[in-house]
């Protein structure tokens, strides 16, 4: 459309765009025609030198492929040209800068492309403290060295001209697969040179623990010397191989310095200096390290409050759940939120890994019962109620999976967090006993002022408070089961009264009204009475008590037979 209208412009770009195509497809002929005469008077040389110039010419990319009887030739010409060189001598570290013959790289690029054997072969070890980009790896494991040329090695591997000469050489071993007795030898030579001799001694190092160097070796390497790099390789060596002593000194200094600690609580991008903490997966560790927890809780550090979080799950999937709610009254107030947060996902994590791990049949089964997340927690005053209510919760019907704990007592409940309760539970019922959750003495037995408090403040998060009308879950024994267990008659004890210990009435000091009369005396004074000394029960008994207890027959028409039915109907 433009054309008529550009007075010859757009004609004359036409042209000069179809002369410039024409040219640069003439001067592409003409390259093509020149690189074919250079191979095919390459392919009749019989002179190293001017074969060489052709392959400097023809630049690598067009190097053609070498007949047989070429290659044989060229080997033998590179072979005699390697000797004359004396790479031994001539091939040189000046501080940080490579001297070399200049027709050695050449040489190299050479014996590899066309993979040429070399005889004699020891120039190769000389060459290996050239920068040789792996060609002597790649020889060594095409063909193999003599023994001439491995002594040579090792020779030069125990005594190297420069420490740059020292490091190719381990390069080589590195990346060759070359080892033997005495290159084991001479680099555990170089590692405990006490001069440094840089990033060499780092190679020797990782080959030695590649070839199965034990850890008293790797120890001694870690406060040795002036290689900080050396000393470092030596300790995550160390960590990979989790060496109990080198893991448990290393987070001994953590727990004696905390400042270590506070430096470590870097933010995201940057590193922390407790990363190496990531490597350790052996449950030898994890006492340690729930401490190490504890001390950035108190020093409130939530970078590594949560990398220490994460390590005890990797060690053991369920164990930050345990740690959270011991270590919680350690965090600070502000935290404990999240915290608890922390726990669920915890948990809920754990509870998806172990089920992709449970066979299919497994899963079938449980799908009658509950998942860690749809469960009843039923927690008692202390621990030996357990096994009481475990009993008669059992007797009440096909009850599926009931979760059973203890608070610790009133005091101990009072300290709980409503939400930590309710970790991983669809719903929690917690029984207590009426010592002090009732006011024992009066009419109807109410309930005393700190169950009032509680079963306020736990009724807000949904947690139902129950508390028996007797002292305690023993007052509610027959006498024919505790008889059986404890091997005598207890006609003199019984029945017990409601609102007195189990324990302190079954004793030897406490027969007949005169034991009545003092703690009814005791009681209207608000005093609190002596412990029997010689006590005819102990609750450590109250499993074997329980197992001979029958819910219709010994408690029906109380109170705990109410408990009992209201925890197995919320949990049908």
């Amino acid at each position: 459309m433009l054309r008529p209208h550009s007075n010859g412009v757009i004609d004359a770009q036409d042209a000069a765009a179809q002369h410039y195509r024409e040219e640069a497809a003439a001067a592409e002929r003409n390259k093509k025609t020149e690189i074919a005469a250079l191979q095919d008077r390459l392919l009749g040389r019989r002179n190293l030198a001017e074969a060489l110039t052709d392959f400097v010419e023809l630049r690598q990319e067009h190097w053609p492929d070498l007949p047989q009887e070429n290659r044989s030739w060229i080997a033998r010409q590179i072979s005699q040209q390697l000797v004359r060189l004396n790479l031994e001598t001539s091939i040189q570290w000046r501080d940080s800068s490579l001297w070399e013959p200049q027709m050695l790289d050449l040489l190299l690029e050479l014996i590899d492309r066309y993979e040429l054997r070399i005889d004699p072969d020891e120039p190769l070890a000389f060459a290996a403290m050239s920068m040789d980009r792996n060609v002597i790896a790649n020889y060594y494991r095409r063909y193999g060295l003599s023994d001439i040329a491995i002594k040579a090695f090792q020779r030069l591997l125990r005594n190297p001209p420069s420490r740059q000469a020292l490091q190719e050489l381990a390069r080589s071993v590195e990346t060759s697969g070359m080892w033997s007795d005495e290159i084991a030898d001479a680099l555990r030579a170089v590692t405990t040179d006490p001069d440094d001799k840089g990033y060499a001694q780092v190679i020797a190092l990782q080959l030695l623990a590649q070839h199965g160097t034990d850890d008293e070796f790797i120890a001694g390497l870690v406060n040795a010397g002036g290689n900080e790099q050396l000393k470092q390789t030596a300790f995550t060596l160390l960590l990979q191989r989790q060496h109990r002593p080198t893991i448990e000194r290393a987070l001994a200094r953590l727990l004696a310095h905390e400042e270590q600690l506070r430096q470590g609580d870097a933010q995201f991008p940057y590193d922390s200096p407790l990363n190496w903490t990531g490597k350790i997966h052996a449950d030898f560790a994890l006492p340690r390290l729930i401490e190490l927890r504890a001390m950035a809780l108190r020093l409130e550090l939530p970078n590594v409050t949560q990398m220490l979080s994460t390590i005890i799950g990797k060690i053991d999937r369920r164990e930050p759940v345990r740690v959270i709610r011991l270590q919680l009254n350690i965090a600070p107030v502000e935290w404990r939120r999240w915290q608890v947060t922390q726990a669920v996902e915890q948990e809920r994590q754990a509870g998806i890994e172990e089920a992709q791990r449970t066979p299919f049949d497994e899963v079938i089964k449980k799908l009658k019962g509950s998942t860690s997340l749809n469960r009843l927690l039923v927690l008692c005053e202390g621990p030996t109620d357990i096994p009481v209510f475990e009993e008669l919760v059992g007797q009440a019907g096909e009850i599926p999976e009931i979760v059973y704990g203890d608070v610790g007592g009133w005091s101990g409940l009072r300290n709980k967090d409503p939400e930590f309760l309710l970790l991983g539970s669809k719903a929690v019922i917690v029984v207590m006993d009426g010592d002090e959750g009732r006011r024992l003495s009066k009419h109807n037995r109410p309930l005393a002022h700190i169950a009032r408090e509680l079963r306020a403040r736990l009724a807000a998060h949904g947690i139902e408070l129950l508390v028996v009308q007797r002292y305690g879950i023993e007052n509610y024994f027959p006498q024919a089961a505790v008889e059986r267990v404890v091997g005598r008659d207890l006609t003199a004890y019984f029945p017990v009264p409601h609102d007195v210990s189990f324990t302190d009435h079954l004793s030897a000091d406490a027969k007949g009204p005169r034991y009545r009369f003092r703690q009814w005396v005791a009681s209207r004074l608000d005093l609190k009475m002596p412990s029997p000394r010689q006590p005819l029960y102990f609750k450590n008994r109250n499993r074997a008590v329980a197992q001979l207890m029958s819910l219709d027959r010994h408690v029906a028409g109380t109170d705990l037979a109410e408990i009992v039915q209201s925890i197995a109907r919320s949990r049908a």
